[in-house]
């Protein structure tokens, strides 16, 4: 599996991006032979499972960004397994992105993702959250188009989010999603078990719980999807 991004590759035991701008910056995978993800700061993170690691992005922001990989894509991260992901943020922070798209047209009997932050998180512990809780910071993403596109006779079924396009859960490997407002478009095209979400295109997990005074494996909350005057979160699916 093969990725391209700021940083790409598997065996991640710890890093952290801090403060990175990407502004204008173009990231394709999809016309490299055996590359499946790509993401505007790291295409893939933890490919085995047994690769544990932490993987924090804080204050990273970004301008005018198209991504495109053949199975994930995301605007920051294409792919995440297995390892810790924190993406937190000390102010306001956003994230504009023009297309990010994934597109496969050879049948693989895979699932994939497409979202303007994250394409796949493969039960990773993943927090996005405001590094002082207590200010409301938000992270503001706005995509033209967050799209995932199966064209071809395929069994693949996509995922596409605002935010995350598919999102995997255990017991042990929890997600929590804080104070993110997001504006833009969401849709899938092709893929008759396909999905698009404004938020999250598709959620897994093992036993989940999604009430108050349970151990929940799936926390979000503070999330604005458009107000009366924004530019609407739009979300499409075409078969």
């Amino acid at each position: 599996m093969l990725a391209s991004g700021l940083y790409s590759g598997s065996g991640v035991t710890a890093l952290t991006i801090e403060n990175v701008t990407l502004s204008g910056a173009t990231v394709n995978s999809a016309a490299t032979t055996g590359s499946t993800c790509a993401g505007g700061l790291i295409g893939i993170v933890g490919r085995t499972s047994n690769t544990i690691g932490t993987v924090t992005v804080k204050d990273c922001t970004s301008s005018n960004l198209t991504v495109t990989g053949r199975r994930n894509a995301g605007g920051f991260l294409g792919y995440v397994k297995a390892t810790n992901v924190n993406v937190n943020y000390s102010a306001d922070r956003s994230l504009t992105c023009g297309t990010i798209t994934s597109q496969e047209s050879s049948p693989a009997n895979a699932l994939y993702g497409c979202g303007g932050l994250i394409g796949y998180n493969d039960q990773s512990i993943l927090s996005i959250v405001p590094v002082d809780q207590s200010q409301k910071a938000q992270l503001k993403i706005h995509t033209l188009s967050t799209t995932c596109k199966i064209t071809g006779t395929t069994s693949d079924i996509a995922f596409c989010g605002g935010l995350v396009g598919l999102l995997t859960v255990t017991q042990s490997k929890k997600a929590t999603i804080q104070n993110v407002s997001m504006e833009g478009t969401t849709k899938v095209e092709g893929g008759s078990l396909s999905n698009a979400g404004g938020l999250i295109g598709g959620i897994s997990g093992q036993f989940p719980q999604w009430s108050n005074g349970y151990s929940v494996q799936a926390e979000i909350s503070g999330i604005r999807i458009a107000q009366e005057g924004d530019s609407l979160m739009t979300v499409n699916q075409s078969r």
